[in-house]
């Protein structure tokens, strides 16, 4: 019984460990499309961001995002099955 309940520890860590790294990798990748459509404006569009805006933009969308996923990515598993 001790095995089965010690396989069954990793394999809940190793899920929570994944969905950390989803989270991350997918914050980080919105993060950059907003940093990216930001210089985009300021360029092309006369925009008037500052270097303070755009990097705050950049943490809010980040952390905003990186939070909104680990909670999304938990419920998204259970309802389409563990193939994400």
């Amino acid at each position: 019984m001790a095995i089965v309940a010690a396989n069954t520890q990793k394999k809940e860590d190793k899920t929570r460990f994944s969905i950390f790294i989803k989270s991350l990798l997918f914050s980080f990748l919105l993060s950059l499309l907003f940093l990216s459509a930001a210089f985009l404006k300021n360029h092309y569009f006369s925009g008037s961001y500052t270097e303070i805006d755009i990097i705050g933009g950049v943490v809010f969308v980040f952390f905003l995002s990186f939070v909104i996923l680990l909670v999304l990515i938990p419920k998204i598993q259970e309802k389409i099955g563990n193939h994400f």
